[in-house]
């Protein structure tokens, strides 16, 4: 799978469905955080990134567990991301932008 936006630099959250032999979807996803050996980010820079990506990939079993926190979610995702239309991945991919800027907070 190829990105027009993945740089040395880029951070990637890749989640896998597991599948049962017939092909279909169990329910299950696995989670993984990548990142290039090639990340010319500075070492405290490249910590906070990484918690950003442990701090999103932690939403699915807070989702899962908390019913608040997936009912607040749920709202925010409603409300604040949106599907782009220029996506140059066409129909391969579905590519969202967030509205809100963390303005280096993250």
């Amino acid at each position: 799978m190829n990105h027009p936006d993945v740089s040395d630099n880029s951070y990637a959250i890749i989640v896998t469905p597991t599948l049962t032999p017939a092909g279909t979807w169990t329910g299950e996803v696995s989670v993984s955080i990548s990142l290039s050996q090639d990340n010319t980010l500075s070492e405290p820079d490249r910590i906070e990134l990484e918690m950003l990506c442990e701090y999103m990939t932690s939403v699915l079993p807070a989702i899962e567990d908390d019913e608040k926190v997936r009912d607040l979610l749920g709202t925010y995702v409603g409300e604040s991301i949106r599907r782009t239309e220029d996506s140059s991945l066409g129909d391969v991919q579905e590519v969202f932008n967030f509205h809100t800027p963390t303005k280096g907070t993250a």
